[in-house]
C-alpha cells in the first residue's frame, strides 16, 4: 500500500467516513480511464460518502419510526382508489409540507388506503432527512396519559415536538373520555404551525365532537389540523376485501340473494360492521356467545364503543330475521360509512343463517 492510500484510509477513519476508504482506489481507476480532472474525481469520491450515509440514516430513521409495515407510494394502487389525487400525492411525496409544518388528514371507510398512504408519506419523510414517529390515536392518548401520571406530560410534548412528523392512526375508531380528549388537544395545539401531522379517519370532520365528547374541543383541534393542512378523501370498498366478494347464492342454504351470515361470507363484512355490542359475559345464554362468535370472525375490537344509529334486531318472537343470533332481544349497533349502510341494511332485510362453531 502507498503512502498516499494510507494517508486518505487514514484520514477517512478520522472523518468518520468509511466508504471513502472503500471507494476511493476504484474511483481512482474510473478517473484515469475516463480522464477526469482532480475537481470531478473528488466530488465523485464525496458523492459516494454522502449518498451512503443518506441511505443508511434512512433506514435508521425509518426503523425507528416504528411503522406497522414498510409502505411506499410506488405500491399504492391507484387504479383501486381513483379518487385519490396523484399530482397531489406525489407533491406531498416530496415531503415540502414537512419543511413548511403543514398537515395532511386522509380520510375515508375502512380498507381505502389511509394507513398504507400515512405511513408511505412517511417513509418518504424519513428518506428526506426528517424524523418520523407513528402511533394509533389511542397509542398517543395512552403514552400522554403516562406522561401526565407521571408529571412530565410537558416534557413529553416537548420532546415529541422534535420529531419533523408524528403519524396519527385511526382518528374515530374508539371513542375518548374528557381526559384523553384534552390530552390529544395537547398535542395537536403543542405542534400547530410548528410541526408536522400525518392523520387519518374514518369519520368526517363534522362527527369528530361524537369522538372526543365535546364537540368545542373538536372544533378547536379541527381548526388547528386543517389551517395549514391538505384534506385528501378516499371512497369505495375496501381494498383488503376486494377478492372476498360473495356470489349470490353460493355457500347459502337458503333462496335470498343478497349477503347471509354464515362462514363463508365474513370477509365481506370485515370493513362494514366497525363495531359489535358488548363482549359475552361469562354464564350468559347462547345468544351472547353467538354474538361473541359475530364479533371475532369479523375481528371487532371487544371494547370499542359506539351510538346506535342502524339495525335493532329483535327475536323474542322468532321470527327467522336478524334473530337467528339468539332468543334474548338484541341490539347490534354500529357506526357505518354510507357505501356500508345500504349494504348492511341489504343484511338486514333477509334472513341470517344461524351461526356454529
Amino acid at each position: 500500500m502507498s503512502a498516499t492510500a494510507s494517508q486518505i484510509e487514514y484520514c477517512a477513519r478520522a472523518l468518520r467516513a468509511p466508504r471513502i476508504g472503500d471507494a476511493f482506489r476504484r474511483l481512482g481507476d474510473q478517473a484515469r480511464d475516463a480522464g477526469w480532472s482532480h475537481e470531478e474525481y473528488l466530488a465523485a469520491v464525496l458523492s459516494r460518502e454522502v449518498s451512503e450515509r443518506e441511505a443508511s440514516g434512512a433506514a435508521l430513521r425509518i426503523k425507528a419510526a416504528r411503522f406497522p409495515g414498510h409502505k411506499t407510494l410506488e405500491d399504492f394502487n391507484f387504479d383501486h382508489q381513483p379518487s385519490a389525487d396523484r399530482n397531489l400525492i406525489a407533491h406531498l411525496g416530496t415531503s415540502t409540507f414537512v419543511t413548511e409544518a403543514k398537515n395532511v388528514v386522509l380520510l375515508g371507510p375502512p380498507g381505502t388506503g389511509k394507513t398504507h398512504l400515512a405511513v408511505a408519506l412517511g417513509v418518504q419523510a424519513a428518506k428526506h432527512g426528517h424524523r418520523v414517529l407513528f402511533d394509533t390515536a389511542t397509542g398517543w392518548v395512552a403514552r400522554l396519559q403516562d406522561a401526565h401520571s407521571r408529571g412530565k406530560l410537558a416534557a413529553e410534548l416537548t420532546r415529541l415536538r422534535r420529531y419533523s412528523v408524528l403519524i396519527c392512526d385511526e382518528v374515530g375508531y374508539i371513542p375518548f373520555d374528557q381526559d384523553a380528549a384534552n390530552r390529544f388537544f395537547q398535542l395537536i395545539a403543542s405542534r400547530y404551525e410548528h410541526a408536522s401531522l400525518i392523520m387519518t379517519s374514518n369519520l368526517s370532520f363534522g362527527l369528530w365532537g361524537e369522538v372526543f365528547g365535546d364537540p368545542t374541543v373538536a372544533s378547536a383541534m379541527i381548526d388547528r389540523i386543517v389551517h395549514h393542512a391538505d384534506v385528501i378523501s378516499l371512497k369505495g370498498t375496501s381494498y383488503r376485501l376486494r377478492s372476498h366478494q360473495p356470489t349470490p347464492g353460493r355457500h347459502s342454504r337458503n333462496t335470498h340473494s343478497g349477503p347471509v351470515f354464515n362462514r363463508h361470507y365474513w370477509p365481506c363484512f370485515g370493513s362494514a360492521l366497525t363495531t359489535l355490542a358488548e363482549p359475552p359475559r361469562s354464564g350468559s345464554d347462547p345468544s351472547f356467545n353467538n354474538i361473541h362468535r359475530v364479533r371475532k370472525r369479523l375481528g371487532v375490537h371487544p371494547t370499542r364503543s359506539v351510538q346506535p344509529e342502524l339495525l335493532h334486531g329483535r327475536n323474542s318472537a322468532g321470527d327467522g330475521r336478524f334473530g337467528h343470533l339468539g332468543q334474548r332481544d338484541i341490539s347490534l349497533r354500529y357506526r357505518l360509512c354510507e357505501p356500508e349502510r345500504q349494504l348492511v341494511q341489504r343484511v338486514a332485510a333477509g334472513p341470517w343463517e344461524r351461526i356454529h362453531q
